[in-house]
């Protein structure tokens, strides 16, 4: 259980306010908590995670699969400003650039990652077009996404959200194939 502490992987590192491991050593499930999760971009906060708990099948290896039975998000809040110069989003870029490269050329996650079930509670997406256009937001996100045995690349989806004032469903299926 580490306060205060930084989380740090492929050379990039981030700072949380907490880190709790539990494990099962060599081979037995790995659960991770990380809380106060914050990732920034000169002033533009892109992501932020109040708590974040994954149970991993066992201790990732290189060049094998990141095999997470859960991922739980507890309000998560992504920010997606579109920058004018890349027409990516602010921060995004570099952050996927990070995780896809590493310091050598090659991910250590060369072998993917396998998720079984991801649950969302109390998320909001915010969407600008521009930096100083009124954001889109999305609150209220609470929804569950699961793999099917056998089709790892399709994932029902079934959650709430709301915008402004106006509820809404979200149902249907993720198709990874695409």
């Amino acid at each position: 259980n580490l306060k205060d502490a930084r989380f740090t992987y492929e050379g990039h590192s981030l700072p949380v306010s907490r880190i709790q491991l539990d494990a099962n050593m060599p081979d037995g499930e790995i659960r991770v908590a990380i809380n106060n999760i914050a990732l920034q971009h000169e002033t533009l906060e892109y992501l932020s995670i109040k708590q974040l708990d994954a149970s991993l099948a066992s201790l990732p290896r290189e060049g094998k699969p990141v095999n997470i039975s859960l991922l739980n998000l507890e309000e998560p809040r992504v920010t997606l400003v579109r920058d004018a110069k890349t027409n990516g989003f602010v921060g995004w870029d570099d952050l996927v650039g990070a995780v896809g490269n590493g310091d050598s050329g090659k991910s250590s996650m060369a072998g993917g990652v396998v998720l079984k079930e991801l649950e969302v509670k109390k998320g909001e997406v915010h969407y600008q077009s521009a930096p100083k256009v009124d954001p889109f937001d999305i609150e209220g996100i609470d929804a569950t996404v699961k793999a099917i045995p056998d089709q790892p690349d399709r994932m029902p989806v079934d959650g709430l959200f709301r915008i402004g004032t106006v509820p809404g469903r979200l149902s249907g299926n993720l198709d990874l194939s695409k």
